[in-house]
Order: C-alpha cells, then structure tokens, then sequence
C-alpha cells in the first residue's frame, strides 16, 4: 500500500517540532523543579495565577480571529492569495491586541478583588497588579506562535517555544534578587521580549503591507471560534481557575505541580496535532477518501508516539513527584497519575477534534468543544467536595473521555473514518506489560534510585513485545516520514530486534493478509 503524502508531511512536520520540544521541555523541567523546591506554596501559587489570568485575558480578546487565520490561511495560501491571507493576519493580531490592553487595565483596577478570590489574602493585590502587565504581551505571543502555525513555519515556532522556555528558567534570577515579585517581573519582560521578536519573524506578513480586513467583517465569522474560545477555557483552564476559587492557595500550588507534569504530555500532543492541522484544510479539497486514508494512517503514528509516554508517567507518578517537591506533594500521588491517562483521552479528543475543526463547520466544533467544557466544570464542582484535588483530576479525565466520544461522532457524521484498531490494540497491551512491570517493581522493593532502573526495564520489555508486532507498512511510515538520524536511532534498531529476537522479516499480521 502507498503511504499518503500528507501522511509523510505529517511526521517530518511532527519531527521537526518534537526536536525543539523536547528541548524546551528538558529546559521547563528544571524550571519547575527548582520553583517547585524553592518557592513556599503561598509563593507557588501566584504562577498558577498568572496562568489564569493570562488565559483568561487571551479569551477575552481574542474575537475567534486567530482560530479562522489557523482554518483559512493554508487554504488562501495554497490557491495563491497571500495579499488577502496577510491582511487577515494583520487584522487578528491588531484588534485582539488592543482589547488585551484593555481587559489588563480592567484586571489591574480590580486587583484587590481578583487577590482576594484567588489567593484569599488582599494583601497580596501588588502582585496580582504586577501580573496584569503581561497579560497584553501574553496575548501578542500567542496570536504570533498560531500565525506561525498558518504559515507552516515549524522552524521557527519551534525556535520561539524554546526561546519562551529559556525565558522562564532565567527568571529564576529575579527571584534570588528580588523575592517572588522579581519573578513575575522578568516572567512579564519575557513574555514582552518574545512577542516582539515574533513579530520580527512574521514581518513579511504582518508589515509589508498596512491593509486590513474589515474588522466587524472578519469577527462576525469567527463569532463561533469566540464563543468556542470561551467553551475551550471551560474543557482546558477551568480546573485551574475553580481550585484557586474553591480550595486554599497550598492546594492550588500542589495542583499547580501536577498541572504542569500534565501539561508536558499535552505539549507534546499538541505538538504532533499542531504539525499536520494546517494540512487538513487542503485535505477537504483533495476529497473523502484522501481523509479517511490519512486519517488511518496518521492513527497509527499517533498511538506508538502517545500511548507509551503517558502510561510510562502514570506508573511513575511517585517518584517523579518525590524527585520535584519532596516530601511536600506526595499526597498528589494518585492525582498526577490520573491526569497522566487523562493526557491518552486528550490525544484522541484533539486527533478527532482537529479533523472536526479543519473539515467542519465552526458551530460543529463549538459544539465539540461544549461538551468537554461543560462536563470538566460540572464534573470537577461535583467530585472537588469529597475528593479535593483528586476530584478535579478525575473530573479533567472524564470530561475528555466524554468529549472524544461526542467529538468521534460529530466527525463520523461526514466522513466514515475509523482508527487502525489492530495497531492500537499492539501498542496498548505491549504498553500495559511494560507498565506492570514498572508497578510492580514499586511495589515489591521501593528505592528512589530504583524508579530509573524499573522504568528502564518497563520500556525494555514494551520495545521487545512491540518489536514482535512490528508492520512492515508501519517502518514505511516512519521511514518516508521521519528525519535519517531520528529513524536511525528508533525505528531502524527495533527493525532489527523484532528480526533477530522473534526470526522473522515480517510479523504475523503481515503474512496473515
């Protein structure tokens, strides 16, 4: 069978953002285990805070723009349009900007009342006012890295994410200098500093004119993505906003932790979803049965590159929360260890939810999207008084359950496509192998020092059983798809595991057709 080319597009774009990825994410690691270690969970607190109330600056500004330049830009790209595209861009970067300015002033007024609600102290309103500074700059950086997306410029969005994680690790000079309030003052500069170089890197775009489209024009289109803006607040940075509201400021920086374990899988899923989503809108045009066959194929990439990872974090959530807060956050034990499989829900949501946002309507995907809000806010109300923290875990791996099985159905309504369910089969059993393994050894005779050598001896026993199962359809996808030096370092070696452990050229699936 001939792999799709968008499919081969889809992992040199994914290799190509995963490489600066992962450093980014080596360098937030340390970022967060020294704040996690160092910072008192008062102190903790104030950078969930900040979170929220950069989030819910860029919902409130955002007017749905960006989300139609992400859908429309490739399409106006690739029939030659690049005039009407770039005064687009223009438009969705220039209007949410000022409206950012204007919600942080708001914010900055009423700083009394947000410390209040959030940190339960009034005391602490300086800070809330020196966070609301960065909130315009926040804005600016993220309407960058999504236009950035449009134009298929992954070198580039990559080099920013990276540049944004240095940013926060240099922070941590401000805070040896200057307390807590010296790091939220270079955590603002940053965001500031990195906005205006990705405007630098999207100057051909944004000033090589000075057009605009009519801005009521353009809003009245995204009015669905604006209200979804809303909804997806609800399904992604409402747990966040409701343990700050709910519980105390030391629960919120113990969420905060886990949180950001959390968010690294997501990172990394967004990552891969990010790589091949501009390349659905030119899918619609190439017709149904490109869709569906992409679709199968990108499935299969998707289930080696995400099932492990997060199954692997789930069965080492205690070690990895003794090695970041120490004796601190071990309570957060098992509530790490759900958001972890939560992250296998939000791969499928956003895998099914990228193919809805790109091939639908924007009232499908709004409707996607409300399903996830409403059951995480519901749900996490309902479970946080008996379960505290962990009910927010469970209530965020819950709702992207619901959210995927609505978001499969929206999808399947127009376009009959199914995962290769024998290949996530492989992968999931292989997995949970590996995964009891790692377990079991915890159980058995728990070290610190240990935790490596049994997740070690978890992903050797998945890497010999996958080997096993190991398509030859499936090295042809990674082949075509994947850099030399990458494909040579992982796929090339399991290649010949699977011919010198098991004796064979193919697997049994392979012979059996």
């Amino acid at each position: 069978m001939t792999m799709p080319r968008a499919s081969v597009r889809v992992l040199r774009n994914s290799a190509r953002l995963l490489t600066a990825r992962a450093l980014g994410v080596a360098i937030h690691l340390v970022y967060l285990l020294i704040v996690a270690r160092v910072l008192p969970g008062i102190e903790l607190a104030a950078l969930p805070v900040m979170n929220i109330l950069n989030e819910l600056g860029t919902r409130l500004s955002d007017l749905g723009m960006t989300s139609t330049c992400v859908q429309r830009g490739p399409e106006l790209l690739s029939r030659g349009e690049r005039r009407q595209a770039a005064a687009m861009a223009r438009t969705a970067a220039l209007i949410p900007f000022l409206i950012a300015s204007f919600v942080a002033a708001v914010l900055f007024w009423q700083a009394d009342a947000v410390a209040v609600l959030l940190l339960k102290d009034v005391s602490v309103a300086p800070i809330v006012r020196l966070i609301c500074l960065g909130i315009a700059g926040y804005r600016l950086r993220t309407t960058s890295l999504q236009l950035l997306q449009a134009w298929q410029r992954f070198g580039l969005l990559g080099g920013l994410r990276v540049g944004n994680n240095l940013a926060r690790l240099l922070s941590l000079g401000g805070y040896w200098l200057a307390g807590i309030e010296g790091l939220l003052a270079t955590l603002v500069i940053g965001q500031w500093l990195l906005a205006l170089v990705a405007l630098v890197m999207l100057r051909d775009v944004l000033f090589a004119e000075m057009t605009l489209i009519a801005p009521l024009q353009l809003a009245r289109y995204s009015a669905p993505y604006y209200l979804n803006g809303f909804v997806r607040f609800g399904t992604m940075q409402a747990d966040q906003l409701l343990v700050g509201v709910v519980l105390l400021p030391e629960q919120l920086a113990t969420y905060y932790v886990i949180r950001q374990l959390f968010d690294f899988l997501v990172m990394y899923v967004d990552t891969l979803i990010d790589s091949f989503l501009p390349r659905l809108s030119e899918l619609r045009a190439a017709g149904r049965e490109r869709v569906i066959q992409a679709f199968r194929w990108t499935s299969r990439f998707l289930a080696v590159a995400v099932i492990p990872p997060c199954c692997i974090v789930a069965s080492l959530s205690y070690p990895l929360l003794q090695v970041y807060g120490g004796a601190r956050y071990l309570s957060a034990n098992m509530p790490l260890a759900t958001l972890a499989l939560a992250a296998l829900f939000y791969a499928s949501y956003s895998f099914y939810g990228a193919h809805v946002y790109a091939l639908g309507r924007p009232m499908e995907h709004l409707g996607q999207e409300s399903v996830g809000s409403l059951l995480n806010v519901g749900l996490g109300l309902l479970l946080v008084t008996g379960l505290g923290v962990q009910g927010f875990a469970l209530a965020r791996l819950l709702s992207l359950l619901g959210a995927t099985l609505f978001s499969a159905h929206l999808l399947r309504r127009s376009y009959p496509v199914r995962p290769d369910r024998q290949a996530l089969g492989r992968v999931v059993w292989t997995v949970l192998a590996g995964c009891a393994a790692i377990v079991g050894g915890q159980l058995l005779f728990y070290r610190l020092w240990l935790a490596p050598v049994y997740g070690l001896l978890g992903g050797a026993l998945f890497v010999l059983l996958y080997s096993r199962y190991l398509r030859d359809e499936d090295v042809a996808l990674f082949e075509s798809g994947l850099p030399a030096p990458l494909y040579r370092v992982t796929v090339q070696p399991l290649v010949g595991l699977r011919n010198r452990i098991w004796g064979e050229k193919r697997c049994p699936c392979d012979r059996e057709r």
